[in-house]
């Protein structure tokens, strides 16, 4: 029998609440994405969740770069 594997993505997951939430969510069954614009909060980030999570430096607030980040991305499940 398979398990299924949710995937969340998390905005603004380099810190607060977001790396919050993501240090909830990581599992086995969940694939976490964790996004920001700084790129060595980000990179801090996904080190203090062990690496095993994906991590992306984008400006979600940049409608190009958020639509090239969606698009790139792929199916996910959960969006934070």
């Amino acid at each position: 029998m398979s398990e299924t594997i949710e995937h969340c993505v998390i905005i603004g997951g380099s810190s607060g609440i977001g790396l919050a939430t993501a240090k909830k969510l990581v599992s086995p069954a969940m694939k976490v994405t964790i996004t920001g614009r700084n790129e060595e909060k980000l990179k801090a980030a996904w080190k203090s969740l062990g690496g095993s999570a994906n991590k992306a430096a984008f400006d979600a607030g940049n409608p190009d770069e958020a639509q090239r980040f969606f698009k790139d991305l792929g199916p996910f499940d959960h969006l934070v």
